[in-house]
């Protein structure tokens, strides 16, 4: 058994040898493109990507799901590798659903929420249009800090 297993890594090794970091890097992305541009197809503009069951059905979630900022900075982060118009314009379309911070004050999440979507908006257009709802959720988080135990409350009062 041990035989085999140091026979598989020297396999995968040789394996990862044969193509470059860079075209990894590009073979991997032009796959994320190509996923991107499928996955939208499935959205409204209520609900954010979840999960596939293991059965394959495609399941979403609300806009107020502590991890709704995920897709749009998946988005942003596949736009900034390829360059790909369209992918841009569902980064914004998906980054804007998330525009009502209200919707998401419920817990510590915000950070995932807006960073990866708003944040990433501005870091790459710096379009300061984007900065009032970052500058809100901030400041909703910050609201979460107790002085009693110096740390920011996770969920509920």
């Amino acid at each position: 058994m041990k035989k085999l297993s140091l026979a598989c890594v020297a396999a995968m090794v040789m394996v990862s040898c044969q193509e470059s970091m860079e075209t990894l890097t590009e073979r991997v992305f032009v796959f994320a493109e190509q996923q991107c541009l499928l996955m939208e197809q499935q959205l409204s503009d209520t609900n954010t990507p979840r999960t596939y069951t293991p059965q394959g059905v495609f399941v979403t979630a609300s806009l107020s799901w502590r991890c709704s900022g995920f897709y749009p900075g998946t988005l942003w982060m596949v736009y900034n590798q390829t360059g790909n118009e369209s992918i841009r314009e569902f980064a914004e379309k998906n980054s804007r659903k998330l525009a009502d911070v209200e919707a998401c004050q419920a817990s510590h999440d915000l950070g995932f929420q807006y960073w990866n979507s708003y944040g990433r908006a501005y870091q790459t257009t710096l379009d300061t249009s984007w900065l009032p709802v970052i500058e809100d959720a901030s400041r909703r988080l910050a609201e979460r800090f107790s002085p009693k135990v110096g740390c920011i409350r996770s969920w509920g009062a």
